[in-house]
């Protein structure tokens, strides 16, 4: 007999493809925006009074963001896979230079083990944002990414 039940949502890997063709795993902190929504429209029947007919225009998916501590080139733990990211989404901010890729969203078990995956296709940067710098607390830097892509699909 198989048993289900609803996995843990903090043990997760992305991957990035196309990124200086590389297709490694990249450690974040959180992922948002795994969603979708049906956009309708609502068409009213002549003669017809007691409801409208709500008709299916397009599916319509939100911005993606990632969140991790922020890597600093120097840093012993940072590796070329994080500059290439971090120098993708600085093309793509101050050249204007948009190079889509595809990205793999996985959920693991407690083992390691992938449960479910999400391939985020036509995904580009489209906000890349620093957390607040205050001398009043110690609070990790956080580096938020921001992802504009056309679908998803759950494989």
């Amino acid at each position: 007999m198989t048993t289900y039940y609803p996995p843990l949502g903090f043990y997760f890997n992305v991957s990035f493809e196309r990124i200086n063709t590389l297709a490694e795993d990249f450690r974040f902190q959180s992922v948002a925006g795994l969603s979708s929504e049906l956009i309708t429209e609502t068409y009213r029947e002549g003669g017809q009074n007691q409801f409208e007919h709500v008709l299916p225009v397009k599916t319509q998916y939100p911005d993606l963001v990632l969140k991790r501590g922020l890597l600093v080139p120097k840093a012993p733990i940072s590796n070329q896979q994080s500059r290439d990211l971090q120098s993708w989404c600085q093309q793509t901010m101050q050249n204007l230079l948009v190079k889509p890729t595809d990205l793999m969203i996985t959920l693991l078990n407690t083992a390691g083990r992938p449960l479910m995956s999400w391939s985020i296709v036509h995904a580009w940067p489209k906000k890349w944002m620093v957390s607040d710098f205050n001398a009043e607390e110690n609070q990790i830097v956080i580096e938020t990414m921001e992802f504009s892509y056309h679908y998803f699909k759950l494989l």
